[in-house]
């Protein structure tokens, strides 16, 4: 009994936002560096040769990605490089004084000790005299000192900092950190910007924390973003809310829970809730059955029976089939319709279309797309996908193309989004890689983008393109090179990207949304929310 109460009490404790994770630890920003000592330093070994880069003149940028790429997992390193610290010195690590190290040196060493003592942050051996006897942050004050205008060790002595007040204060951990961010603008960070935002995706978590901080409405937990007239119809586990895309505020909203998919033609949203579709002018929701093509189906007609030698039989009867409502099945979903009014919707494998004379969705016949498990609209160009065969193309004349998963043609796997750009390309977004097929070309080829891409989006100019990361940054790129990075710090949880008419970039996120334009020649973020 008394240890089913301490499970008890233990599930009651609040959980901290990052749980057994920390300040110090938690953010692998390695993961956006090539360099060939990083790579090596991942396997969690100080090597000669990894002890000899760190003792050299590489910048601080890359020690800091080799020592964050060490780990924290194995102990011993920061003693080996101060035996080699001082040997370097030819003297002893007893006697070995920070007035003889660079900033660098000091920097390496107070990293190494703050990786392997993240939990305790104590020196190698209390009370010893020389570097020996300085803890981490102590090493790495020294380095800040001695290099004001270094941004990474800034960064690094505001982690350990934050990580000996984890556990006092949540909000201190952010504020330490941004404190810091705010010190060093864009301009002045000797640190790759998505490594920067590794960290800052990390730390935001503890913002929560702090006092004023408030739960966000279930109307904020975005799943999808569609224009509808002079709207956006943010699809949330609450219902819908429809934003004004000028001004940005909320016209109506719309309270409907289990809403699984959400489409709009130019005067009616389109909504499938639970097993049935709804369509809403502006009034009122009204339902929108569904008929099917009367086919004959074998189902058990009789309960299992126990044979008497042990074997179970079931009686099967045939009979027809006629519903009325959609089955349950993760194929479901609208597609965008070109001309008419309503989208067509794809359910089961099966296309339905609607029927204004009936009111309903009424079985196509002729289904092209019936070994898809999602259908994707680009004008009157089709594509379909299904993991087992990759990508298929339906071009307006009926030809069909093929592009198999994991082969020359399609290298990808696990397609999370597919887009079309304003010169017809093709981008298919993976969960492990972007591809990209030209117009006119015949297979795709990966594109080279941060591993955590899970969406893209285009300009309405031709030229810009937007990706989204995991870690709800939002870079915009023009050809190959990235040319602005934005950090959504109030949004947790991203979801997806949508380019409004007016040219601006929506982002749907766990916690609401953020707007993206050009304001006055200047970039501006705006964040959107329902209620708080």
């Amino acid at each position: 009994m008394s240890r089913l109460l301490i499970v008890f009490a233990l599930l009651l404790l609040p959980a901290g936002p990052a749980g057994a994770d920390s300040p110090l630890t938690s953010a692998d920003f390695h993961l956006h560096y090539t360099h060939p000592m990083v790579k090596a330093a991942r396997k969690g070994i100080l090597t000669p040769a990894i002890q000899t880069f760190l003792l050299g003149m590489a910048s601080t940028e890359l020690k800091a990605a080799v020592v964050n790429a060490l780990g924290w997992k194995r102990g011993g390193r920061a003693s080996s490089f101060l035996g080699a610290l001082a040997a370097r010195y030819r003297t002893t690590p007893a006697v070995l004084a920070d007035t003889t190290c660079t900033a660098s040196e000091l920097f390496v060493l107070g990293y190494l000790s703050a990786m392997e003592r993240y939990q305790s942050l104590g020196p190698l051996q209390k009370g010893a005299p020389g570097l020996r006897g300085k803890t981490p942050g102590q090493l790495l004050a020294l380095a800040a000192a001695r290099a004001p205008g270094d941004f990474v060790m800034a960064l690094i002595l505001a982690l350990t900092e934050a990580q000996a007040v984890q556990q006092k204060s949540f909000c201190t951990v952010y504020r330490r950190v941004q404190k810091t961010l705010v010190a060093f603008p864009e301009p002045r960070r000797n640190m790759k910007a998505m490594a920067v935002l590794a960290i800052r995706a990390y730390i935001r978590l503890y913002k929560k924390s702090c006092p004023g901080h408030r739960k966000p409405s279930e109307y904020n937990k975005i799943r999808s973003l569609i224009p509808f007239g002079k709207t956006m119809a943010a699809l949330s586990y609450r219902g819908i809310v429809l934003w004004d895309r000028t001004t940005l505020k909320a016209r109506t909203v719309l309270s409907k829970r289990s809403i699984r998919a959400l489409a709009a033609s130019p005067k009616t949203l389109w909504a499938l809730v639970g097993a049935q579709v709804e369509r809403w002018t502006g009034r009122v929701w009204r339902k929108a059955g569904v008929r099917n093509i009367p086919r004959k189906i074998t189902v058990p007609c009789s309960p299992r029976r126990r044979h008497r030698r042990g074997r179970y039989t079931t009686r099967w009867c045939t009979r027809w089939q006629k519903i009325d409502r959609l089955p349950k099945t993760f194929t479901l979903g609208f597609i965008p319709a070109t001309r008419s009014a309503a989208p067509d919707l794809f359910a089961d494998r099966r296309l339905w279309r609607f029927a204004p004379a009936v009111g309903r969705f009424l079985e196509v016949a002729s289904n092209p797309y019936a070994g898809q498990t999602h259908v994707y609209a680009f004008g009157a160009r089709r594509w379909g996908w299904n993991y087992n065969l990759g990508l298929t193309r339906y071009a307006e004349d009926g030809t069909i193309t093929r592009f198999p998963a994991r082969s020359t043609l399609f290298p990808g796997k696990a397609v999370r989004s597919l887009k079309r750009d304003p010169n017809g390309g093709i981008w298919a977004v993976c969960w492990k890689g972007l591809y990209h097929l030209r117009a006119g070309a015949t297979a795709f080829k990966k594109v080279s983008t941060p591993s955590d891409t899970i969406d893209i989006a285009f300009g309405t100019n031709g030229k810009d393109r937007w990706i989204l990361h995991r870690e709800l940054g939002v870079s915009l790129y023009r050809g190959k090179k990235m040319v602005r990075l934005f950090f959504l710090e109030d949004l947790e949880y991203a979801r997806g990207l949508t380019m409004d008419p007016e040219g601006r970039l929506w982002v749907a996120a766990d916690t609401g949304a953020a707007v993206i334009d050009s304001h006055g020649g200047r970039w501006r973020v705006r964040t959107v929310r329902y209620g708080r």
